[in-house]
């Protein structure tokens, strides 16, 4: 399995990821975004996705259409996304029939590398500044903030390295991602996204 995820957030509490991993012919591609106060998060999630073809990273299904672009190694990514995803009441609805309001997701952000890659166990995170624009239904907002890039080859995504969590610091929002084994519980906080994998 290889697997590509992009975290971000910036200091009024708005956040989110997107993550990408290939296995044989199918991939995986989820969504999510947050903003502090709200009460669930804005989610796209599919599983069942054609891997992409060639050495491109864009994946397409119905209502999904999203793109990871390596404009230069280790220093430049484009993240691109257009889709229908779903506002949970709960962040906690991810894990059930994922019942929520249908809304129109957009992504279009530039990750730039802030600092040298840091190889981990089953792969590579590197630090980065994130800009560009997030549209959530009729709203676009600008975005600047920080993000973490990470790429994992041979393990899956939430097997490689991820930052300890959740830990003492205040949760601004979490999102519940469902594993085939489990889940993966993310919370965004004032200094980034914590992680912990529950069976």
């Amino acid at each position: 399995m290889r697997s590509w995820g992009f975290d971000f957030a910036d200091a009024s509490g708005v956040g989110g990821f997107v993550s990408l991993a290939i296995e044989g012919s199918g991939a995986w591609w989820w969504t999510a975004l947050v903003r502090a106060g709200e009460p669930g998060p804005v989610v796209v999630f599919d599983a069942d996705v054609s891997a992409p073809r060639g050495a491109s990273l864009a994946v397409r299904a119905e209502g999904l259409w999203a793109e990871l672009v390596c404009e230069t190694p280790d220093v430049h990514w484009g993240v691109g996304l257009e889709a229908f995803g779903l506002r949970l009441d709960d962040p906690a609805d991810a894990l059930g029939d994922g019942r929520g309001a249908r809304v129109a997701v957009g992504l279009d952000l530039e990750w730039e590398a802030a600092g040298e890659p840091v190889r981990v166990a089953g792969g590579v995170v590197q630090a980065g500044v994130v800009h560009g624009e997030l549209l959530v239904g009729p709203d676009a907002v600008a975005f600047d903030g920080t993000g973490t890039r990470r790429a994992s080859d041979g393990v899956p995504w939430w097997e490689a390295s991820l930052p300890a969590g959740p830990g003492d610091e205040e949760e601004l929002a979490v999102v519940w991602v469902p594993l085939p084994t489990g889940a993966l519980r993310r919370a965004l906080t004032p200094t980034g996204w914590r992680d912990r994998v529950t069976g």
